[in-house]
Order: structure tokens, then C-alpha cells, then sequence
């Protein structure tokens, strides 16, 4: 993204538009990432709380936990891919028009 916003954001505008960027990515991923895969843990692959230790956990439970951590993570990737994938498609529709403009409002300075 960062070279595409090199192009359609005027150059003293880059670092507030790599500083949103960059916002918009990490904020969201750390304010939403744990508690949606543990939610998708409990609820949807079947994580099951317990308070022992790792050690003195089951072979059965640890590993069906495993599991289920490591199929929410999955999960919750996937999404933010396709959904990554969904808006960055949308550029296909605005990314010329804005590019024309910047270099049009380059020119005219």
C-alpha cells in the first residue's frame, strides 16, 4: 500500500498517510485479533477452559485446545486476507482517477 500512497498523496502529506496506514492495520489487529480468536475458540471450534497447568493438562484436552486455538487463528486470518483482498479491489475503480488528479495537482504547482 505504502507505494501506491506515494502516488496518489502529495508528498508533504506522506508521513500523516503512512501514519493512518499504518493505524488502520496494527490498532484494529491488536484492539480485536485476541478476543475474536477466543471467542471463535470457545464457541465455534470447541476450546475448552480449564485451570491446570499445560503439564498436568490431559493429552485429549491439550491437544483438542490446540486445535481449536490453532483453527480460530486460521479463521481470523483468512478473514482480514479476504477482506484485505475485498477493499483493496475496490482501488480498481479509484486508483487512476486518484493518481491523474495528484499528478495533475503536481503540475499545476
Amino acid at each position: 500500500s505504502r507505494p501506491m500512497l506515494t502516488e496518489i498523496v502529495a508528498p508533504e502529506y506522506w508521513a500523516s498517510a503512512f501514519a493512518w496506514a499504518w493505524l488502520a492495520n496494527f490498532f484494529f489487529a491488536a484492539m480485536f485479533g485476541a478476543p475474536v480468536v477466543g471467542y471463535l475458540a470457545e464457541h465455534v471450534s470447541g476450546y475448552r477452559p480449564t485451570r491446570l497447568l499445560v503439564e498436568q493438562m490431559p493429552d485429549e484436552l491439550r491437544e483438542s485446545n490446540r486445535q481449536a486455538l490453532s483453527s480460530s487463528i486460521a479463521r481470523c486470518c483468512t478473514g482480514y486476507l479476504i477482506l484485505c483482498l475485498c477493499f483493496s479491489s475496490l482501488l480498481h475503480f479509484t486508483y487512476r482517477h486518484d493518481a491523474n488528479d495528484e499528478e495533475d495537482a503536481c503540475h499545476a504547482e
